[in-house]
């Protein structure tokens, strides 16, 4: 697929010419500012029936059509709830293509007191709840449902278990002093009709 992504940043262009022997993640890392404006152009170099899909880490950016090859993102502050390292991922044959993004990398840079109050907070969640940052700061890439063709994250997994057994610990007394009985399935007839009830 080829194709020519240009990134307008604060009125500045960027092109990348994208071809099947491109690499996917591009080495240079750019460097911008939380209230930069930025816009995105793609152009294919022929009609084509999907459209590329963005995304600024697990945000989708908007993408409009404006004829058979052309796609592009309003001006936006792209960057404003970003700090540090950010990755813009396009997928430029559309959903479920197997082909590995093209990876674009940010540095962005904060105002002083958005810094100190992130600081504030990361340190205010690390002394009483590590759990709420990597469920609320992280950054997946994937969404979580029951589909199971996506790998889990390893680090839920284990705390998942971890409470599972913490929890089967704190009962386990009442569990063996407390007699559990098995339902049985009991069938019945009334009116010539069959019906089945559970009994201890």
């Amino acid at each position: 697929m080829q194709c020519q992504i240009i990134l307008f940043l604060n009125e500045v262009e960027y092109k990348f010419n994208i071809t099947d022997s491109s690499p996917s993640l591009e080495k240079k890392i750019y460097h911008v500012k939380e209230y930069d404006n930025v816009s995105i152009k793609i152009i294919y170099s022929k009609s084509i029936e999907f459209e590329p899909i963005v995304y600024l880490e697990d945000y989708q950016i908007a993408v409009s059509k404006i004829d058979e090859k052309t796609f592009f993102s309003n001006k936006a502050l792209m960057f404003r709830e970003s700090f540090g390292y950010s990755d813009l991922r396009f997928y430029l044959e559309g959903d479920g293509a197997i082909v590995e993004p093209f990876t674009l990398k940010f540095n962005v840079a904060v105002k002083k007191i958005n810094a100190l109050n992130i600081e504030r907070m990361l340190n205010y969640l690390c002394q009483h709840s590590e759990n709420i940052i990597n469920l609320c700061l992280s950054r997946t890439k994937l969404e979580f449902d029951n589909d199971s063709s996506k790998k889990s994250d390893p680090e839920t997994i284990l705390n998942t278990a971890e409470n599972f057994i913490n929890q089967v610990l704190e009962v386990r007394l009442e569990l063996h002093y407390h007699l559990r009985k098995r339902l049985v399935p009991i069938k019945k007839y009334q009116n010539g009709n069959l019906l089945i009830n559970l009994s201890i």
